[in-house]
């Protein structure tokens, strides 16, 4: 078993599925999903900061992808994520909206 062609399907597959599911819902690319932080914060590594740590504040869509918003209004690709994030998050947006 080749263990990242796994990896890089499982990746792929999310990222396609949370377009998807943003697309059906009419979210994400003139709207997009804010995270309430009351209820459940959302907290991510970020790919790029020492520090480690992320809070999401929305998610949206570009030409490119999903774009998950911080609360310090930085921006991040998706598929930049952790793979253990990148499924918290896609779980998070479909209990939301369904």
């Amino acid at each position: 078993m080749d263990f990242e062609k796994i990896l890089v399907g499982l990746r792929k597959g999310l990222d396609d599925t949370l377009i998807q599911e943003l697309k059906e819902h009419n979210k994400g690319i003139n709207n997009p999903l804010v995270i309430d932080d009351e209820d459940t914060p959302i907290y991510f590594i970020h790919p790029t900061e020492l520090d480690g740590r992320s809070k999401v504040s929305s998610i949206f869509m570009d030409m490119a992808g999903v774009v998950i918003k911080t609360d310090v209004g930085e921006c991040v690709d998706f598929t930049d994520l952790e793979t253990d994030d990148m499924l918290a998050i896609y779980e998070y947006v479909y209990h939301e909206l369904n």
